[in-house]
């Protein structure tokens, strides 16, 4: 899983080729986006929102199930904290005892 972002001049209002370019480098690698489309990140300094930061898992961080929710509690920076759910395949809370051999 990776937390990226590509940011874009002052005032630059429309999506940058080098953003194409990095999220065909990242497919290309096996990332697969979890953050949803067009889900606000950043408080531009006119006050208008963008997304500028995206949240990828590869194939095993990336199922149905994940979640990913934007909070608003930043603390005072312009970017929202992003927050994550996966569900990994066969994770456990509790390992598994190895059985005890009595012969």
């Amino acid at each position: 899983m990776m937390d990226s972002n590509l940011h874009h001049p002052h005032k630059y209002n429309h999506t940058h080729n080098q953003a194409r370019d990095l999220i065909k480098a990242c497919e290309k690698k096996g990332f697969h986006l979890i953050s949803p489309k067009h889900t606000s990140t950043f408080l531009g300094a006119v006050g208008r929102p963008t997304t500028i930061d995206l949240t990828w898992g590869n194939h095993i961080t990336w199922n149905p199930q994940a979640t990913t929710q934007v909070q608003l509690n930043n603390h005072s920076s312009d970017h929202h904290p992003i927050i994550t759910k996966i569900t990994l395949p066969n994770s456990e809370t509790h390992p598994k005892k190895a059985p005890i051999n009595t012969s």
